[in-house]
């Protein structure tokens, strides 16, 4: 029996999202999609940040090459987005129009970025949010990432 190939990506449906507890938001879950919100009465309700914990990659890579979110916004702006291996920082963006959340190359990460002995830990995304009114909105459906 021929083995078969690891696949090279993970992805998490949107409602996998979790709110940040310094900068939180209100969350929403569906069957379709995560929808977020501000949390109004928090002092700094304008900005919010949401995390997704991704597994490693089943063929073993530590090396993405694409981040893919399926994500609408209503009055909300996605800020910045974090990428940890463990407790690494490996990936640092502050996005403006030059990016596109949707399909991101984060090729610049590899292995050698990450702290010896901590690779292996799990990867965490992490994404600010700007929200431009109270009845701002963003609706995640998907977080994935493609490996080399």
């Amino acid at each position: 029996m021929t083995p078969r190939a690891a696949a090279d990506w993970v992805a998490l449906h949107g409602n996998a999202v979790i709110s940040d507890t310094l900068r939180p938001v209100d969350i929403a879950h569906s069957p379709r999609e995560a929808v977020i919100t501000p949390k109004i009465g928090t002092p700094d309700w304008s900005t919010g940040v949401v995390h997704f914990a991704l597994p490693n990659a089943p063929n073993g890579s530590t090396k993405p090459s694409r981040l893919l979110v399926d994500f609408q916004t209503v009055m909300a702006i996605a800020k910045k987005v974090e990428i940890y291996f463990g407790p690494s920082e490996v990936f640092q963006l502050s996005l403006t129009d030059e990016y596109n959340l949707e399909d991101l190359d984060v090729s610049s990460i590899s292995a050698s970025v990450v702290q010896p002995g901590k690779c292996g830990h799990g990867i965490s995304l992490s994404i600010t949010l700007w929200f431009q009114q109270p009845s701002s909105k963003v609706s995640i459906e998907s977080v994935g990432l493609i490996f080399r």
